[in-house]
This record gives C-alpha cells, structure tokens and sequence, in this order.
C-alpha cells in the first residue's frame, strides 16, 4: 500500500511565478503558473493529503504515525523525501537542528516513538533487541548492546 503526502514550503520570493492556488482535505492540490496563460496554467495535482506551508513537523508525523506504528506489528515501512534541490526534504525528515522536540523531524519522532511503543509492550512483547554485524567475520559472535535512551 503506498501513499503519497506532499508538503508545501513557504515560498521565497524569487519564486512568485508560481501559486499554489487551492489545497483540498480530499489530497487535491492546484497551482497556477503565473507566466502561462490561464488554461495551460492551472495545475491540478492528486496526493492522499496536502500539507500546507504552515503545517509543522508534529502535524505531518501525526498523520504518518499509524504507519510508523505498524512497523511494532511486523509490517515493513519505508518512508523517503522526493523532490528537487531546496524543496524541503531534510527539514521534514531530519528537522532545523535544536533541542526542542517541536524542531525533531519525522525521522527522530518516529524512532522516539518506536522507543515509547516498544517500552509500553515490554511486558506483553519481546523483540530481537541485538544487532549484528553483517560484515564482521563472525556475525553470530559480534553483537552489540542494543541501549534505549528516552528524552
């Protein structure tokens, strides 16, 4: 099953030759290239949900949580950033920088997250908690303490 979000950024002003002109609750997103005439313009674009440029990091894991959450369950999940240079992929995934978890990207909330949930099931649940070294020599012998450290 795959979704795809997309989230807009702010605009710089140098980049006034495109608006993004209406943002759907059904994923429907419509911009307007100003340089175009109206027809051939006008962009209409489908995606599970728009995120606008005011929607903060918390906003977008909100929405990505259940599957994060799935991965508790056995379900493999993948979740990657596409996009051109400069169109905001490392902030949503990785964040600004800071220690404020208002400024933790999507990675970083969803591994805190994975950390809470598996510490909420650690009496009902038991999880392969060692890592191994696929590349050591002998990677039954080489393990590494798996260390959980919460905010």
């Amino acid at each position: 099953n795959i979704r795809v979000y997309c989230r807009i950024r702010p605009a710089f002003d140098a980049e006034a030759k495109i608006v993004v002109d209406f943002i759907g609750e059904d994923g429907s997103l419509v911009v307007i290239v100003l340089l175009k005439p109206w027809k051939d313009g006008r962009k209409l674009f489908e995606f599970n949900r728009v995120f606008g440029s005011s929607a903060t990091q918390e906003d977008v894991f909100r929405d990505t949580k259940p599957l994060v959450r799935s991965v508790m369950d056995g379900y493999n999940v993948c979740i990657f950033a596409y996009g051109q240079t400069g169109s905001g992929k490392t902030y949503t995934m990785s964040g600004p920088g800071g220690e404020s978890t208002k400024e933790f990207g999507i990675n970083h909330l969803a591994l805190n997250d994975l950390f809470l949930l598996s510490d909420e099931r650690k009496d009902i649940m038991s999880y392969n908690d060692q890592i191994r070294d696929l590349l050591a020599d002998d990677p039954l012998l080489t393990k590494y303490p798996f260390i959980v450290i919460f905010p």
